[in-house]
C-alpha cells in the first residue's frame, strides 16, 4: 500500500468518526467526540487523545490497549506528541535548554566568575546545594545524550507517525522513560540524603529523610551514578523509594 493510500485510508476513517460518531466502532465500542465522552464510559472511545486520562487507575486493562490501538491507527498527533515528550532526544533538548537558560542569567552577572562569588557568599549548606544542583544539570543532560541515546542529535517534530529516524524512535522512546524514570530516583535520593537548610520535614516525614547517613551516590556525577548502576548501589535507592511509595499512597514505575 502506497504512502498515498495510507494517507486517504486515515483521512476516511478521520471523516467516518467526525461524520457519525454514534455508529462508528473500533472493536466492538462505539467512538464518539471527545468533548461527549463521559469520564471513565469504558463502553465508548474518545476519538482523540485525553493526556490525564491514563492517571485513571479504575481504567481496564483491556480498554486501554484497545484505545492506544485506535490512537495508532488514527494516528492522532496529540497521542504523538504525548508519546515523543518521553523521548530520549527531546528530554536531552530540554535538560540542554536549562542549563543554557541558567549559563544566560549568570551571564547578565558577570559569568562564571560571578556565580563562584555568589556561592562564596552563601552559608556552606546553601553553597553545596547550589553547587550540586548545577553539577546535576550536566549529569542530567549526559544520563539523556549517552545513557538514552541521543547524543546531539535534535528533533522538532514531535509526532513519531513522522519521526526523522525512522523505527528508532521506539528504541528512543523506551530509552527515554528508562533515564527519565532513573533520575527521578535520583532526585528523590538528593532531596532525602542532602540536607536543605530552608526545608524542615514534618515529623511523619523523618522516617524518609537520612541526613547525616553516609551517602550512597554522588548525584552530581555521571559517572558514580553509571558505576551505582552496575554495582548495585542504585538498587537500596530504588527500593527505599518504592517503599515510601507504596506507604505514602503513591505509585512508581520501576526501571
Amino acid at each position: 500500500m502506497s504512502k498515498e493510500s495510507i494517507r486517504k485510508n486515515i483521512q476516511q476513517l478521520r471523516k467516518k468518526i467526525k461524520d457519525s460518531p454514534r455508529v462508528w466502532k473500533f472493536r466492538g465500542r462505539r467512538v464518539v467526540p471527545a468533548d461527549k465522552w463521559q469520564w471513565a464510559d469504558w463502553s465508548t472511545f474518545p476519538d482523540s487523545y485525553i493526556i490525564t486520562l491514563f492517571n485513571d487507575t479504575s481504567m481496564p486493562q483491556e480498554w486501554a490497549t484497545d484505545y492506544l490501538a485506535l490512537l495508532n491507527q488514527i494516528k492522532d498527533p496529540t497521542f504523538a506528541w504525548s508519546t515523543c515528550c518521553r523521548c530520549a532526544i527531546k528530554q536531552a533538548r530540554t535538560a540542554r535548554e536549562d542549563i543554557d537558560r541558567a549559563t544566560k542569567v549568570w551571564a547578565n552577572q558577570g559569568g562564571e566568575e560571578a556565580r563562584q562569588k555568589f556561592y562564596d557568599g552563601c552559608e556552606k549548606l546553601e553553597a553545596e546545594k547550589f553547587r550540586r544542583q548545577h553539577a546535576m544539570q550536566k549529569a542530567r543532560l549526559r544520563l539523556f545524550s549517552e545513557l538514552g541515546g541521543a547524543g546531539d542529535r535534535t528533533c522538532d517534530v514531535l509526532n513519531f507517525f513522522k519521526c526523522p529516524y525512522g523505527e528508532e524512535y521506539k528504541t528512543l522512546i523506551k530509552n527515554g522513560w528508562t533515564a527519565e524514570t532513573l533520575w527521578e530516583h535520583i532526585e528523590w535520593y538528593d532531596h532525602h540524603w542532602n540536607r536543605d537548610q530552608s526545608f524542615t520535614p514534618s515529623d511523619s516525614q523523618w522516617k524518609w529523610y537520612h541526613y547525616g547517613e553516609p551517602p550512597i551516590i554522588d548525584v552530581s556525577s555521571f559517572e558514580d551514578i553509571c558505576k551505582a548502576l552496575d554495582d548495585g548501589r542504585l538498587d537500596k535507592i530504588v527500593a527505599e523509594h518504592k517503599r515510601y511509595m507504596k506507604e505514602t499512597g503513591y505509585e512508581i514505575w520501576a526501571i
